[in-house]
């Protein structure tokens, strides 16, 4: 898949799951598309590398689980995602 692609479809992931982690996000996309495959993993880390470092997407899901892979969407990446 072109990772153009893995961003799209990880922003929709995103859209409906605000707070998750990077393995949920794979397998939310697993499920949208028969067109992911294990060779397209290295995209979607530098697609989530990209958000988190855009300010889309943070560290951390809650105060049990302040560390990757648990990400969350921003303040900031939730005005984008709209």
């Amino acid at each position: 898949m072109e990772k153009q692609q893995i961003r799209e479809l990880t922003l929709q992931v995103l859209q409906k799951n605000p707070q998750t982690h990077v393995h949920m996000i794979e397998n939310e996309i697993r499920q949208l598309t028969n067109e992911y495959d294990r060779h397209d993993t290295l995209a979607l880390q530098e697609v989530v590398w990209d958000l988190l470092v855009q300010g889309v997407l943070a560290p951390g899901k809650n105060s049990l689980n302040l560390n990757l892979p648990f990400v969350h969407v921003t303040e900031y990446g939730a005005c984008c995602l709209d």
